[in-house]
């Protein structure tokens, strides 16, 4: 069911070519957003020095330092706006799944029309749903506590060093399991309202905690085989993007490309995430 699932996504992802496009151009305009203030801090600082032509081959650390500690006042002044840009990015983001998956769920072309009219309709029950969500997530991180008790349990006060570093390690764990737990549960709380179209928001979370946790196993499934493929474009795109550094205005030319065909990759994981979670949820509940 899984590989069917992303093969129909995949299928209509590239049915919805303008949709991707949308997704891409809104990403790139705010990374350049953050993008261009930073580059005149570090041009402003670099100048037409050695230190400026060794930046295009690789990353300076001990440059980076001295940014920092010179033009620490400038950079603090980005920060904010880096904060706030992150934000508004996934409000849009935000904003934009309700079309999304309002246009996964059909099998007809791009309609704007029908795009920003969903779009709209659902962010305000969307933003709900994220509120109803929060006391579940607060809940989730509470397994973290589960490792704490274990230690206390069989170690006592004073645990070596060896048991304090894996029980670390398996806390960590379990915080990316508990976002992981969460995010499923909002994603298709929200696809449960785009498909029943229901307004009131405490049913629908109702209703995705009940359907989360019956086929959570499918469910789990699919959202680590979309963090793979993720991973594996990362994995693609950092040793090319090494390969591509040198003084060199061609080179430089080729690693932006590189980059921006790495964010459309990005858009596609995204808007791929949508389409094959609505899928698959329409084949789960055809079988109830």
């Amino acid at each position: 069911m899984i590989a069917r699932t992303l093969h129909s996504a995949l299928t209509r992802l590239f049915a919805l070519k303008r949709l991707w496009l949308v997704y891409y151009l809104s990403g790139l305009a705010f990374a350049a957003v953050v993008a261009l203030p930073a580059t005149s801090i570090v041009s402003s600082y670099a100048g037409q020095t050695l230190t400026a032509e060794r930046l295009s081959s690789f990353m300076d650390i001990n440059f980076i330092i001295e940014l920092f500690h010179y033009h620490g006042s400038a950079l603090g002044a980005i920060l904010p706006l880096l904060i706030m840009t992150a934000f508004l990015f996934w409000l849009l983001m935000l904003f934009f799944s309700g079309g999304a998956l309002k246009l996964m769920a059909g099998d007809h072309p791009y309609r704007p029309r029908e795009f920003w009219d969903a779009c709209g309709r659902y962010f305000g029950r969307f933003l709900r749903l994220l509120l109803w969500s929060l006391p579940l997530l607060a809940l989730f991180f509470l397994l973290p506590a589960l490792a704490n008790l274990v230690e206390k349990l069989f170690w006592g006060k004073d645990p070596g060093d060896n048991i304090t570093y894996w029980s670390g390690i398996a806390k960590m764990g379990l915080r990316y399991l508990a976002l992981m737990l969460w995010a499923l549960f909002f994603d298709y709380a929200r696809i449960l309202a785009v498909q029943k179209n229901e307004k009131r928001t405490r049913r629908l979370a109702i209703a995705a905690l009940q359907f989360t946790s019956r086929n959570l196993g499918r469910l789990f499934a699919l959202a680590l085989l979309l963090a793979l493929i993720s991973l594996l474009g990362l994995v693609i795109y950092n040793p090319v993007a090494d390969l591509l550094h040198a003084p060199s205005t061609g080179i430089i030319a080729l690693l932006f490309l590189w980059q921006q065909l790495y964010m459309l990759f990005r858009a596609g994981v995204r808007l791929l995430t949508h389409g094959s979670q609505m899928k698959l949820s329409q084949r789960l509940l055809q079988d109830y």
